[in-house]
């Protein structure tokens, strides 16, 4: 069974995507997760559901190496902004590594985008 970390980004057996906030024991459905949505809006809102309703699309550690991966591809970034997320980029993407979580294709994708930031730097 996937352990499940704050920020995960899952979607719920009504096929929505949210990401995980906190956790709490029901009495009536036992482990829980209190979630919300990937963008905010009027017709979505934060809600709750139990962690076997769930599935996992994405964890918050490639999540995280992805949003870094962004940062340093930013054209208005200076080279020391550019270097520093790049290295963050990495670190989030070899914790995704060690958790295991995540899908192959979707590492790998993380894999290249490190390396084209390397190669970019160089």
């Amino acid at each position: 069974m996937t352990r499940f970390q704050i920020g995960d980004t899952v979607h719920t057996a009504s096929g929505r995507v949210y990401f995980v906030k906190t956790f709490f024991t029901s009495s009536r459905v036992g482990p829980s997760a209190t979630l919300a949505p990937l963008k905010a809006g009027p017709p979505r809102h934060s809600t709750s559901a139990a962690l076997s309703s769930l599935t996992l699309i994405r964890t918050s550690q490639l999540t995280l190496a992805f949003r870094h991966a962004d940062k340093a591809q930013h054209p208005d970034a200076q080279p020391w902004q550019r270097a520093a997320a790049a290295a963050r980029a990495a670190h989030w993407l070899t914790q995704a590594e060690l958790r295991g979580d995540d899908s192959r294709a979707a590492l790998n994708l993380g894999t290249d985008r490190i390396l084209d930031l390397e190669v970019d730097a160089a």
